[in-house]
């Protein structure tokens, strides 16, 4: 708990952390962690509390005002949603074109499967993490979450082991720099752009989605493809989702990453309540939080990476 004071006002501010189970049809733990803080005001009559906010990335926005809630109808609205199920990932016609137009690789590359429940799976163990001993957390003003959304991709595409460096990974040392498909924890691609963000496509959601936009099959590391609007209407299991919190995205303006880890509904006219995700920075309360509770953020600030499969010069193991 921290605190500062003066004669007359003072503000304090104290984390909760907790775990807990909930029955929304997964035996999964979840947990809570929030800043709360507190101000207050000496008055006549003693001291007061005049405002509390917490750390959700929305509440500290200048604009944001609480708004009333009809609870009653928001209990009934959800439980008319259809249980909430598993699918494999779709893409739109751009994706498409892009997969289609590069599905015959060089004979020097091999494809690597993309197993979105071995992504899925990680993200159940590690949404709650802290830290990291292969790839840290990255705790500053950038956030953890990148990092933790392209481990999940590295976990889809067979990553595992101790060394960060390791395939799936591309390292510096792997490619001749510069190169744009670096794709490993705190490796840079030797500023092969101009603009910093995508100089770190591991950590950086601006450098993931454009090296997923620049992707090829004769190139080693993850193959896909960014589509920087309705992200929230096309989301599939497996997708980094990525936001402007502005509600513009494109290649420079991207503020957060998340993982997809289950969907509902029809591709192509999801909502909020139809995507759950797990994520770093703020964490979600589980692997399996819906955006709708995770962000008040209007779908319009959404985009999605897409990842089809790897590309190595050796097979997958």
């Amino acid at each position: 708990m921290k605190r500062q004071y003066d004669k007359n006002s003072t503000e304090a501010s104290l984390v909760e952390s907790y775990t807990y189970y909930i029955t929304d049809g997964f035996d999964e733990e979840s947990f809570r962690r929030k800043m709360y803080t507190f101000e207050l005001l000496r008055g006549s009559d003693g001291w007061k509390i005049t405002n509390v906010t917490t750390d959700d990335h929305w509440e500290t926005d200048d604009k944001f005002e609480y708004t009333p809630i009809d609870v009653e109808g928001a209990v009934k609205a959800q439980l008319a949603k259809p249980e909430l199920k598993s699918f494999t990932s779709t893409t739109d016609e751009k994706e498409k074109h892009k997969a289609d137009s590069q599905a015959s690789p060089t004979s020097k590359m091999h494809r690597w499967k993309y197993d979105t429940a071995a992504a899925v799976a990680y993200a159940k163990k590690h949404y709650n993490d802290t830290n990291d001993k292969i790839f840290g957390y990255s705790g500053g003003e950038g956030g953890n979450c990148q990092n933790f959304a392209s481990q999940c991709v590295w976990a889809g595409l067979g990553g595992s082991g101790t060394e960060k460096t390791a395939l799936p990974a591309v390292p510096r040392s792997r490619v001749n720099l510069p190169a744009f498909n670096v794709w490993c924890a705190g490796h840079s691609t030797d500023n092969f752009y101009d603009y910093y963000e995508f100089n770190w496509p591991w950590d950086n959601v601006c450098g993931f989605s454009k090296l997923m936009v620049k992707s090829t099959t004769t190139a080693e590391g993850p193959f896909g493809n960014t589509s920087y609007q309705k992200g929230i209407e096309n989301a599939a299991v497996g997708n980094v989702l990525v936001a402007d919190w502005n509600g513009a995205p494109s290649e420079k303006t991207l503020d957060h990453a998340m993982f997809v880890t289950q969907v509902s509904g029809t591709a192509g006219s999801r909502d909020k309540t139809n995507v759950k995700i797990a994520a770093h920075t703020s964490h979600t309360n589980s692997a399996f939080q819906t955006v709708a509770s995770y962000t008040q953020a209007q779908t319009k600030c959404f985009g999605r990476a897409v990842i089809y499969s790897g590309y190595y010069k050796v097979e997958q193991q």
